[in-house]
């Protein structure tokens, strides 16, 4: 089952790094898997800023979560551990609760939906990011969100009787799941909807 909510990845730099002649280091902490396509854009993008800056700034990447899940990353951030950290939406809360209206389960259907909506909302969200400390260096897709399970589920009641992994501390995105009917689309009209794309 694929959900209409979408992870949407963000980048994210501490303010203190600020532009130096001088050679730096920048640490980023990301999830994303070693050799996966989301970490091999941050290797090229390390590399980007390398050869911009005359090998002066260098990016050293920690990927796979090796640095923590995403609260843990945020709170390196704050204390300047690292310099830089990509993120879903669900580590953003931690920084910005206003970045869950991009995480509202089945309110997008389609990337170019999406992409209207976040981008009347940047400006505002980057404010309110910058307002506590940080820089918003990119906005990105990291995929839509798919549930698994080991039996099939046609109805929401059979949702309803299983477990679901949430985030720990993602208590906001937890509270919409258990609200279905503060949802923007009725479940019957999303399910017809995935009866008929079926």
């Amino acid at each position: 089952m694929k959900s209409r909510s979408l992870a949407s990845a963000i980048l994210l730099c501490g303010l203190a790094a600020g532009a130096s002649a001088q050679p730096m280091e920048i640490k980023m902490a990301t999830l994303a898997p070693k050799d996966s396509p989301w970490c091999d854009v941050l290797v090229h993008m390390g590399e980007r800023w390398k050869n911009i800056s005359k090998g002066n700034v260098k990016l050293t990447l920690y990927p796979g979560g090796i640095m923590g899940d995403e609260p843990d990353t945020v709170n390196k951030l704050r204390v300047k551990q690292i310099q830089a950290v990509a993120l879903t939406g669900a580590g953003m809360g931690e920084i910005e609760k206003g970045v869950a209206a991009l995480q509202i389960p089945m309110m997008f259907d389609s990337y170019d939906e999406l992409d209207y909506v976040r981008d009347r909302l940047a400006p505002t969200l980057e404010k309110r990011i910058e307002a506590n400390g940080f820089v918003v260096l990119n906005w990105g897709d990291a995929g839509w969100v798919y549930f698994f399970a080991n039996k099939p589920m046609p109805r929401l009641d059979d949702l309803r009787k299983l477990k679901m992994f949430s985030w720990a501390g993602s208590n906001d995105e937890l509270e919409l799941w258990k609200a279905p009917s503060r949802w923007p689309l009725p479940i019957s009209r999303w399910a017809s909807r995935r009866a008929s794309s079926t």
